[in-house]
């Protein structure tokens, strides 16, 4: 049996070679780069993923041979310098990316671009923004009313004419039918009302229970599944209806999202990035939205939408019969460009060398607060008080 290897020679030209930082929010974006790693195989990756090391080494095994993955601060830190450039879907000016801005700030002090990658149709600081009357409410929203700046030095956008294209729209496989109407959401949202909420999650049981001999798959958004919200879907997750099959993280396996709209009838959805995977399989598909999307609805050059749950159950028997009709155009999609990142990754990219007092001075006060702040949740997460929960 032959061992694999972990060491390779140290060598000027292994120690001059230069790698791309991918900064990510979480596991589920890297579906979305795949054609990334997969038409840049001379670049090596490196993806940031705040995980267990257990999570991590299996994650690995799934991932092709140029892409490395980290879930630690520190050890991103400590190699900071052998990074050409950094890419990252943590721009957005949000308290729950306090972890990628802090990478961005290291990189900021020591010349390394910073570059925002587009990872939703709808994207704060890119093609729209939020002017809640209360910033924090709902899913904490970070919006403070007015058009902001994200955490960047420069932008790949998917659309326009400068645009990289849509990521997931690359060697495509055939669509196909599969007779079910899958459903898409994510109400999790703080611009939802609960009103909106109510109104979304009552219509679809009353649509599935319409129609009892058509199948339906619903996959929520999976920050949808949470206490929060469970007072208004517990009647449908709980799988009371025979022809609505749920798919939520204890139970998707190893379906993808792309892969259900690839073999999906139709599709009924909630505004979210999956309108434009349903537009490249050229999947017929209805709209939900209420009163607080229509900002968001005017970015899209053509969708059927419905609000009330008899519009939603008459539009559906109409988009079964006559799917043609039903076509979406977001005006947003273009097959993903591989030459065109390469242009702009070499454009961003950092060739000089940094010295390592420079790096020294700009990590070391960081990983002093990293390990500080490590050690107050610790005892905080050990602390209890009486009384308390």
């Amino acid at each position: 049996m032959t061992s694999p290897t972990f060491t390779l020679p140290h060598t000027p030209e292994a120690q001059r070679a230069k790698r791309v930082l991918l900064v990510l929010q979480g596991v589920w974006h890297l579906e979305m780069f795949a054609s990334l790693f997969q038409q840049l195989p001379d670049i090596g990756w490196v993806v940031f993923i705040e995980l267990p090391q257990k999570t991590l080494t299996e994650l690995s095994k799934t991932l092709p041979e140029n892409v490395q993955v980290v879930g630690s601060i520190v050890d991103v830190m400590l190699r900071i310098d052998t990074f050409s450039v950094c890419l990252t879907t943590l721009a957005v000016a949000h308290r729950a990316h306090v972890r990628g801005i802090q990478i961005f700030f290291a990189c900021s002090q020591l010349g390394i671009s910073v570059l925002e990658i587009q990872h939703g149709l709808f994207q704060l600081g890119i093609n729209y923004y939020d002017f809640s009357a209360t910033p924090g409410d709902g899913f904490r929203n970070s919006s403070l009313g007015q058009a902001g700046l994200n955490f960047r030095d420069g932008l790949l956008s998917w659309g326009g004419d400068d645009g990289i294209g849509f990521p997931q729209y690359h060697q495509l496989a055939e669509a196909e039918d599969a007779n079910y109407v899958l459903i898409l959401s994510n109400l999790h949202w703080s611009i939802f009302s609960q009103a909106e909420q109510h109104l979304f999650y009552d219509g679809i049981q009353g649509l599935v229970r319409n129609n009892p001999h058509q199948n339906f798959i619903w996959k929520p958004h999976q920050a949808e599944i949470q206490p929060r919200l469970e007072h208004l879907h517990s009647h449908l997750i709980k799988g009371a209806i025979p022809n609505l099959e749920v798919l939520t993280p204890n139970n998707i396996g190893k379906r993808t999202t792309s892969e259900l709209i690839r073999r999906c009838t139709c599709a009924i959805s909630s505004p979210s990035t999956v309108l434009l995977e349903l537009e490249m399989h050229a999947k017929p598909c209805i709209v939900y939205a209420p009163a607080s999307t229509q900002g968001l609805m005017s970015i899209i050059k053509k969708a059927d939408t419905y609000v009330l749950i008899d519009d939603l159950i008459s539009q559906c028997s109409m988009m079964l019969a006559k799917p043609a009709s039903y076509r979406l155009e977001t005006g947003q999609l273009k097959p993903f460009d591989p030459v065109k990142l390469r242009r702009k990754l070499k454009a961003s990219w950092n060739a000089e060398s940094i010295g390592k007092k420079a790096v020294a001075e700009v990590i070391v006060p960081m990983i002093g607060m990293f390990q500080t702040s490590a050690a107050l949740n610790k005892i905080q997460s050990t602390t209890r008080i009486p009384g308390g929960t």
